[in-house]
Formats: C-alpha cells, structure tokens, sequence
C-alpha cells in the first residue's frame, strides 16, 4: 500500500486503498512481523535464555522498537518480531551452537563485542567526546540527564487551556478497577471508555517531571481526564 503522508509520527495511508485490499496473507504476514514482544517473550521468540539476549542488546545486534510506560510509570522496551526474525536469519550469529549451550555454561553470544567497540572496528571512528562524558557518569546520573533533556523541552504549563484537534476516542485501563475486579477479569470489565469529540476545550492539570511517553495529564470540559503527548 502506497503511503500517503504521516500524522504525529505515524504513517497515513488512503482508506480507499485499505477497503479494496484483499490480499489475506500479506496481512497475516504484517500482523506477524509487527507484533511486540516484552523482553523475556523476546528471548523465547529467539529460543535463546534471557542471558543470550542480554548479549545482543548489549552488542547492537537487537535493539527495541518502542518504549511504553508499565506499572507505576516504569519504561517497558518493546522488541519488534521481524527484528527478531532478521537477526535469526543473520550468518554472524552460530544459532545451532547458541542453542546447544547447556544451562549454567558460557555463550558463544559472550564473546560479542559491546556496540561501542564493534562501531570503532566497524568504521574506525573514536568515541565523541558525548560518549566518552556519558562513560563516566552513573546509572543514575544518566537517567538524570535523559529526564532534565525531556521535562525541559516540554513546552505547556499546568492551567493552559487546551483544545483537542482531533476526536480523542478509545478505552484504556483503570488500575483501582483492575485490582477490584482480581485476577483472571476481562479487559470489559475493568476498561474505562472515553470520547472527546473535535474541538474540545480542556485544561492541562499535570506536567509529569519525569521520562514518560505522556507527560501531559489534560481533563477536558466534558469530565474526560487523559494522559497525551
């Protein structure tokens, strides 16, 4: 299907396209390839222990394709399937041998080299001096920097006022109800459903001041409260 421009990141195509495609397989095979896989479903999806994927992640070879937010506001790395199968398929990589290597014992994935030094075999480049600053920071002073990067692009302020430039329809999880209705309840029963029709005034309640995919918590003149980029 031919694009027909994008909207916020996301790829437009004609719907006229899209009703008189009929082609069944290629949409299994999309579906496929694009399914998401957390990091331990990722590691089943390669046949490989949690340890050997590490290995790939940690060497460049893999990398996620998105990030959502989890649980009390954690970051959730998403793995894209068809990345998966491409890296497979790859030759550098002696799958038979990954496979056959008992619990307990050393990968062949081990002797990767990390992704800074494979890139300065690869191209014979020397580190930035960004990279070499980063290198001697912490964890912790990282995360640090990454989230005073994001919360000081952030633009709007708690009281502006809002208008929703595009119908705001879907449904999303409510936790408190999740955990009243317990284990083992539909989706139904504990998703909250909402509809902000086109040109909705709002007000934004809540800057989040820290690294999330939402950090703007807006409730709209029609009592819908939503967390939006």
């Amino acid at each position: 299907m031919t694009e027909k421009g994008e909207y916020r990141a996301c790829t437009l195509y004609c719907g006229l396209a899209s009703e008189t495609f009929r082609d069944r397989r290629k949409v299994r095979r999309a579906s496929a390839a694009g399914r998401l896989h957390m990091r331990d479903a990722a590691a089943k999806a390669l046949g490989v222990r949690e340890s050997d994927f590490d290995h790939l992640l940690r060497a460049g070879l893999l990398t996620h394709s998105e990030i959502v937010e989890g649980w009390h506001h954690t970051l959730v790395r998403l793995y894209r399937q068809a990345d998966l199968d491409r890296r497979f398929r790859s030759r550098r990589i002696d799958w038979p041998a990954v496979h056959a290597t008992p619990k307990g014992h050393r990968s062949p994935l081990a002797a990767l080299p990390p992704k800074k030094d494979a890139h300065r075999w690869g191209s014979g480049r020397m580190n930035t001096q960004l990279d070499d600053l980063l290198e001697k920071l912490g964890m912790l002073d990282r995360l640090e920097l990454v989230r005073r990067v994001r919360v000081g692009s952030l633009t709007l302020h708690v009281g502006d006022r809002m208008r929703a430039s595009h119908r705001l329809q879907g449904s999303y999880p409510d936790e408190h109800l999740e955990a009243k209705e317990g284990r083992g309840a539909e989706p139904a029963d504990y998703c909250v459903t909402h509809d902000v029709p086109t040109g909705t005034l709002g007000r934004l309640m809540l800057v989040r001041q820290y690294v999330t995919p939402f950090p703007y918590c807006i409730r709209f003149d029609n009592d819908v409260e939503l967390s939006l980029a």
